[in-house]
């Protein structure tokens, strides 16, 4: 009896001890409790609701001194929290703040501190004079978050901007606004509305207040990379991502520039340092200019002179360059040369800079676009030499320049046959 006794007490004591243990480890389990602030560990938006924690709760004599830092909750309300910035357990305790400010179903994955900053639609801010507000409505301007109103209207500031009292809309992601009542954004490009109403860009053109379809002489044709001139559809060149008009216009260096115009013929330019050249020979018909043609010279314009300009005399070369622009001097020669190989030496030979002034397509490399050409020369009795073999180009001093296909510098000769002789020209800018 003794002995049976003493079984069913270590039977009661073992079920005592097993019933303890299960107990005691069943919530800490399940997630149920929240994580100990103070030990370091990230506090995740999915261990625990949003809400006040108790001391005993954080495991910390003094929860409310300090600053949580953490993700907004993914529990959290849709709607904006009230101004205070704060939040209840259902008994209503609460010694430390946390979170409460996620503002719509979004939540911020930046890491923020609740008391300066809040979280609104995945985004965080800065509170205002320490209260909270909707960024869609209102702006905090000093202490004070006010209703966002452009001349008397309400406009949202998150994709919005008030300007002049002018409410204006972002085009695309190129962060260029508009004024929607005068213009409208098409493929993240704006353009004027047409008589107060928006219009295809790519099939219609505005003409005084009517879009019409883009038609050049009954072809339909695209305006955004198309232009109609003289009954012909040309497409807009491209220069750095930006359009030009290939009939006016021309790509240097990724810049578009203008052809200027002389006498019905347009020409190119170029900067090279602190000069604008002519990027093209001289092609200016006048008294004491000639063309080449073949073995000898012409008056009448031909091939070569189509290609290479035109040949002029001394007294020819003196008056050629048109309004704005004038025959270099030796001076102006030598800045050139200096500028493409500082170690040249005024009116001497430079080695190396001719290929670097002409053109690919005849043994150069062209890197300053001066796009040099051999145009060969004339003599006096109307014979013509060294076309397509040597360039050769007046000043207004004592010496000309050439450039050789055999060779890559730049020679300076004395004017060793006079000025009878006829060379090309190539004009700088006032």
């Amino acid at each position: 009896m003794k002995n049976n006794l003493s079984k069913l007490t270590l039977a009661a004591t073992f079920g005592l001890a097993l019933t303890l243990t299960f107990g005691c480890s069943s919530d800490s389990d399940n997630g149920n409790n929240p994580p100990n602030i103070n030990s370091g560990t990230e506090i995740s938006s999915s261990s625990w609701n949003e809400g006040s924690l108790s001391s005993s709760d954080v495991g910390t004599d003094n929860p409310s001194s300090s600053s949580v830092f953490s993700h907004s909750p993914s529990n959290s309300s849709s709607s904006l929290p009230s101004s205070s910035g704060s939040s209840s357990s259902d008994n209503g305790s609460s010694s430390s703040s946390v979170i409460t400010s996620s503002g719509s179903a979004h939540e911020c994955e930046a890491i923020f501190n609740p008391s300066t900053h809040f979280c609104y639609n995945g985004d965080v801010y800065s509170k205002c004079n320490g209260v909270e507000y909707n960024p869609a409505t209102h702006i905090c301007q000093g202490t004070i978050a006010s209703p966002a109103m452009c001349n008397g209207v309400q406009y949202n500031p998150l994709v919005q901007i008030c300007k002049n009292n002018v409410i204006e809309t972002p085009c695309g992601a190129s962060n260029n606004f508009y004024n929607s009542s005068t213009d409208f954004c098409y493929d993240s490009n704006i353009y004027s509305k047409c008589n107060g109403m928006e219009y295809n860009p790519a099939t219609h053109i505005c003409q005084g207040t009517i879009a019409n379809p883009a038609r050049c002489n009954g072809i339909q044709y695209n305006p955004l990379e198309q232009l109609c001139s003289g009954n012909n559809v040309y497409d807009y060149g491209k220069c750095n991502g930006s359009n030009y008009n290939p009939l006016t216009q021309y790509c240097s260096n990724g810049i578009v520039k203008n052809y200027i115009t002389y006498e019905g013929k347009t020409y190119k330019t170029v900067v090279i340092g602190t000069q604008t050249w002519m990027a093209e020979n001289l092609n200016y018909a006048t008294s004491g200019s000639k063309c080449g043609n073949g073995s000898s010279l012409s008056d009448a314009n031909t091939t070569s002179c189509d290609i290479y300009g035109r040949l002029y005399n001394w007294e020819a070369a003196k008056l050629a360059c048109h309004s704005g622009w004038h025959l270099p001097s030796d001076t102006e020669w030598n800045v050139l040369m200096k500028f493409v190989s500082p170690s040249c030496s005024d009116n001497s030979t430079c080695a190396g800079v001719g290929k670097k002034l002409k053109t690919t397509d005849w043994n150069g490399t062209d890197d300053y676009d001066f796009a040099a050409l051999p145009g060969g020369y004339g003599l006096s009795d109307d014979r013509f030499a060294m076309s397509s073999s040597l360039g050769s180009w007046w000043s207004s001093g004592e010496y000309i320049r050439r450039i050789r296909r055999s060779n890559d510098d730049v020679e300076v000769s004395y004017y060793s046959n006079g000025t009878s002789n006829l060379y090309s020209i190539r004009c700088v800018k006032d």
